[in-house]
């Protein structure tokens, strides 16, 4: 559309506009150069530009793409029979507010960019790149290619909308206005009252005040000053500086030390998928229930926590090393099709467990062992009773129990404290209820800010120490997907009546679900009289401490 009714660019490359205004949208009727038909081609995903002898554009090429999509060996055939490959990318806006927040995505992205796209030219040639884009979250693709030390190939160039804040003293001005103007839209009489407040201080308020586009405002506003701290005022300290300069805010994280590439190429044991050591005496396994997938882990147990993850997945299986829960191809809706919401979950549950509990897990010196004790999430509302109800007529109803998991904070009373009630058992910061009002089954509670705390421990242990929790083969590759589900939550330091927690919470957008299962499977052999009390806790992080200790 440019091409055809922009007439600075036709003034500037009449060779390109002029036979383009020509076809009238239609590529039927070819203009004819010097008695020969100029070639155009004009589709969705390609323009090919007049073939004009002397002209720097003739049968030049622009081709749409997927980042994800086929990119590598493409080519074009000029009429003379000379084969060109792509010399220059535009890389618009790489990535999803969903991948931004998955390192696995952005591993996958970064990739890609920076060796298919840049290897288009092929042997010998260089590439030129052009990638503008946003920063949606810390470390996220973009905030990677800005990363002149990470990508010094790259001449990153972060934008902002403020390149100087004003200083102290304009400042107060400014937030005089901000509540001004907080007053007037809670009392519905606009923004009239502030406005003349800046009109009265604009000297000193603007002063120092440096924005990138001062011709940025919007309807009504008299500055593009007064504009950015309107924006402000609306988005927050956090959303302003996310969307306006290029700079999320990173989450305030614990002493944790991050879940690395490194960490995980360390913790990978080199058994086969599926293999049981021979010190290992019980086998527990979760289900993580969500509205198309069920996801799952199986781990077995030496009697200290020493533990080893043997198999993970979800169900229906996808077929593929990496997906996310929005992009899965096959789900129980498509597997049960013709099935209400509770029918669909109930056989999907079915299958999976008969698939999990009808094996035996082989151990080295040729003994199998049974899942003895299996979880299944109970706390997605809608189908709550669904899973009780499978658990009670289930043919393996001795080994499932439906489960909820509650953050117990370091506000409220830790659960080992709690009164021990009739017909309960109670474990480690867990508890089998007795049976549960109008549910003919037993149930269990876990409090998953101490699991979660726990499990991340036991990945922080060195291989070799007692209580270490190691990962089947030995391709950090094939567990990317898991690092990224065990990353996709914060841990924050609080304290609270004497002690010191640390606490967990999801990040946005992100799958969480088998740092879930691997939680379950530890409460699970700890069910399973599998101890935990006997493993050093002075093995993970510095400054690390199990929660609930005193401080």
């Amino acid at each position: 559309v440019i091409l055809e009714s922009n007439d600075r660019i036709a003034e500037d490359f009449p060779e390109v506009c002029y036979p383009i205004r020509f076809l009238e949208g239609s590529t039927k009727r070819q203009p004819l150069y010097r008695g020969q038909p100029v070639n155009i081609e004009l589709s969705s995903d390609q323009i090919v530009l007049p073939r004009i002898p002397g002209s720097a554009a003739s049968e030049a090429t622009i081709t749409a793409a997927g980042l994800t999509g086929s990119l590598r060996g493409m080519q074009r055939s000029f009429s003379n029979g000379t084969v060109v490959r792509p010399s220059f990318a535009l890389i618009d806006d790489p990535q999803t507010d969903e991948s931004a927040r998955s390192p696995g995505q952005n591993d996958m992205r970064e990739g890609v960019i920076n060796k298919a796209i840049q290897g288009m030219a092929g042997p010998g040639q260089r590439m030129s790149m052009l990638c503008p884009c946003t920063v949606i979250a810390p470390d996220d693709l973009a905030d990677r290619l800005l990363d002149r030390k990470r990508n010094p190939q790259w001449q990153g160039i972060r934008t902002r909308m403020v390149h100087r804040w004003p200083d102290d003293e304009p400042m107060k001005h400014w937030e005089s206005y901000i509540d001004l103007l907080s007053e007037g839209l809670r009392q519905d009489r606009g923004k009239a009252e502030a406005v003349e407040y800046y009109l009265q201080h604009r000297e000193i308020m603007d002063r120092g005040f440096d924005v990138a586009w001062p011709e940025r405002m919007a309807e009504g506003d008299i500055s593009a000053q007064q504009h950015v701290m309107e924006l402000r005022f609306t988005y927050g300290d956090a959303g302003f500086d996310a969307e306006f300069q290029n700079e999320p805010h990173r989450p305030k994280r614990s002493s944790f030390c991050e879940i690395t590439d490194d960490l995980i190429a360390a913790k990978c044991n080199r058994l086969d998928r599926y293999a049981v050591p021979s010190a290992c005496t019980q086998v527990t396994a979760f289900v993580d229930v969500s509205q198309s997938l069920l996801w799952y882990m199986v781990c077995a147990w030496e009697p200290h926590f020493t533990g080893y993850v043997i198999d993970y997945g979800a169900f229906p299986d996808q077929g593929r090393n990496y997906y996310t829960i929005a992009d899965a191809r096959q789900t129980l809706q498509d597997h049960y099709r013709g099935r209400g919401p509770e029918g669909m979950l109930y056989a999907g549950l079915t299958d999976l467990v008969s698939h999990l509990c009808s094996r035996d897990w082989m151990r080295f010196d040729g003994i199998g062992l049974r899942i003895s004790r299996l979880l299944i999430d109970a706390n997605w509302g809608p189908m709550t009773d669904v899973v009780y109800r499978f658990a009670k007529q289930s043919r393996h109803g001795a080994t499932v129990l439906p489960s909820h998991g509650r953050g117990i904070s370091a506000k409220s009373r830790p659960m080992d404290t709690w009164q021990k009630r009739p017909g309960e058992e109670q474990g480690q910061n867990w508890i089998i209820g007795s049976i549960r009002e109008g549910r003919s089954v037993q149930h269990a509670t876990m409090d998953v800010n101490f699991w979660k705390t726990a499990v991340m421990n036991r990945l922080f242990t060195a291989m070799g120490d007692k209580g270490s929790l190691s990962l089947w083969g030995h391709k950090p590759e094939q567990h990317r997907m898991l690092k990224d589900h065990l990353t996709a939550e914060v841990a924050i330091e609080t304290s609270g009546q004497g002690r010191n927690l640390t606490e967990w919470s999801e990040l946005p957008g992100r799958d969480n679900h088998w740092f879930d299962c691997l939680v379950g499977c530890a409460v699970g052999a700890s069910m399973q009289r599998i101890d935990l009390d006997g493993v050093a806790v002075n093995q993970g992080p510095k400054g690390f401490r199990m929660p609930g200790r005193r401080a």
